[in-house]
C-alpha cells in the first residue's frame, strides 16, 4: 500500500511504499534529496579553519580518529565524502589520502588519490605508523620457545614424529606446525 510522505530536505510531497516508510526509508522525495540532505548533514560537522589549515570533522569517527558520515544507508569515510563533493567520484580501486597526516581533517585541498600501496608507501615515509609485531618469545601470545621450535624441526626433518604428533604433544595446532617447520613463522630462530 502506498503512503503520502512529505521529503525531509525540500518539503515536497511525495507516495511511498508503506513498508519502506516502516523501514525508515521514505524520507526523500528523489535521489537529490537524499544526496543534498547528506551534503548539508556533512558541511555541518566540519569545522573549518583558514582555507590552508585542516577542516576538523566534529561528527562520528571510528577507532582510529577517520570520520564517518552514512550516506544512503551506508558508511563511509567523511574525507572521502569531502574528495567527491569537491572532485568526483573515486574509482574503486583508489584510496583517499591526507597530505596533512590529521585523519578528521576533510579540507579537499589537503586530500588526493592513491593506490592502497601509496598510502603504505606515504605511511611509512612519512614515519606515522612504524608496528612491528613482536617475534618468537617475545610475542605475549606465543605458546612455544626457541628451543620447543628447534626441536621440532629436528623431530620432523629426522623423520620421527609427524605433524599432527608433534602439534598434541606440544598443545598447538597442526597448521601451527606447518608454518613453523616451513619457516614462514619463527624464520627467526635457526
Amino acid at each position: 500500500m502506498r503512503v503520502q510522505c512529505t521529503c525531509r530536505t525540500c518539503g515536497a510531497a511525495f507516495d511511498q511504499w508503506s513498508n519502506e516508510v516502516a523501514r525508515g526509508r521514505g524520507i526523500y522525495c528523489s535521489k537529490a534529496c537524499q544526496n543534498g540532505d547528506s551534503v548539508s548533514l556533512f558541511w555541518a560537522k566540519v569545522g573549518r579553519a583558514a582555507p590552508s589549515g585542516c577542516w576538523v570533522w566534529t561528527g562520528a569517527t571510528n577507532p582510529s580518529g577517520y570520520g564517518q558520515i552514512t550516506r544512503r544507508g551506508h558508511r563511509i569515510a567523511a574525507h572521502r565524502f569531502s574528495y567527491e563533493l569537491s572532485h568526483g567520484p573515486v574509482p574503486p580501486s583508489l584510496d583517499v589520502l591526507h597530505h596533512c597526516d590529521n585523519p578528521p581533517c576533510v579540507n579537499p585541498a589537503h586530500l588526493f588519490l592513491g593506490t592502497h600501496s601509496d598510502n603504505m608507501l606515504d605511511m611509512a615515509r612519512k614515519r606515522r605508523r612504524v608496528w612491528v609485531s613482536p617475534r618468537g618469545t617475545q610475542n605475549s601470545m606465543a605458546r612455544l620457545t626457541d628451543d620447543d621450535v628447534r626441536a621440532i624441526r629436528l623431530g620432523y626433518e629426522t623423520g620421527q614424529e609427524y605433524m599432527s604428533e608433534i602439534a598434541r604433544r606440544f598443545g598447538v595446532s597442526k597448521t601451527t606446525i606447518s608454518r613453523l617447520i616451513q619457516r614462514r613463522t619463527w624464520s627467526h630462530v635457526p
